[in-house]
């Protein structure tokens, strides 16, 4: 493996390390810092549709929709707990609702496909689970799963450092 390589392997894994750390220790924060981050993407978005609509003459609705925005990414970077527990309650909703889809089918295809449904219905259940989790808990689920990703960071990145050639 050259140097050059080699040198920015090493590197990216310890970045991903102490990224990892970073989710694994301080998962709040850092959903609360990705949120913010999100708000001033849709508040420079909206000031660039309102500067838009004004340049181009487009009237009312393009107007409308960079002051909604702006009015939006402001909100955002003020409250960015509110974003941060939206998100996990939508994939609550859609994991429940996945769920009872994956277990009705399971239970209409029992007949055809004998034992082999149960699987299926399993998975239709612990999905229903954990959508139930996220519902009860957004936050608290949230920051779970922002350290299951840093933990995941960490562990792969160890791998790959314990893997180079030497």
């Amino acid at each position: 493996m050259s140097h050059n390589l080699r040198t920015n392997r090493i590197l990216s894994a310890v970045v991903f390390i102490l990224l990892g750390i970073v989710l694994l220790f301080f998962p709040n924060a850092t959903m609360i810092l990705v949120c913010r981050i999100i708000g001033w993407g849709v508040l420079i978005s909206g000031i660039a549709a309102l500067i838009g609509a004004i340049r181009d003459n487009n009237g009312g609705a393009g107007i409308a929709a960079g002051v909604v925005g702006m009015i939006v990414g402001i909100y955002i970077i003020a409250r960015p707990d509110v974003l941060a527990s939206i998100i996990p309650f939508v994939v609550g909703i859609v994991m429940v609702v996945n769920g009872i889809m994956n277990m009705t089918t399971a239970a209409r295809n029992k007949d055809v496909f004998g034992h082999r449904y149960l699987p299926s219905l399993v998975g239709g259940i612990v999905t229903v689970l954990f959508g139930v989790l996220l519902l009860c808990n957004s936050f608290y689920a949230a920051s779970l799963i922002v350290r299951f990703i840093g933990l995941g960071l960490i562990l792969g990145s160890v791998s790959n450092l314990l893997s180079m050639n030497k």
